[in-house]
């Protein structure tokens, strides 16, 4: 929620294309996470599987609606 509120405060000081931008940061941060979780030998096969097959594509997804979402601005 806390989030939600600073990308509605920067939309509203700077305008939606620096909020869509800090929500596209995120997003990729949320990404090389996944990523970096999938090469760790510390998190189970099985929340690899789900990060890999689950959870990385919708991220994935997130970040070109974003993308796209920019282009419009």
């Amino acid at each position: 929620m806390a989030f939600a509120k600073t990308v509605e405060g920067t939309a509203k000081l700077f305008g939606e294309n620096a909020a869509v931008s800090a929500l596209k940061q995120g997003e990729e941060k949320g990404k090389s996470d996944y990523e970096d979780a999938i090469d760790s030998e510390d998190v189970m096969v099985e929340c690899k599987e789900m990060i890999a097959s689950r959870l990385l594509p919708r991220q994935s997804r997130h970040i070109t609606t974003l993308t796209n979402l920019q282009d419009q601005l």
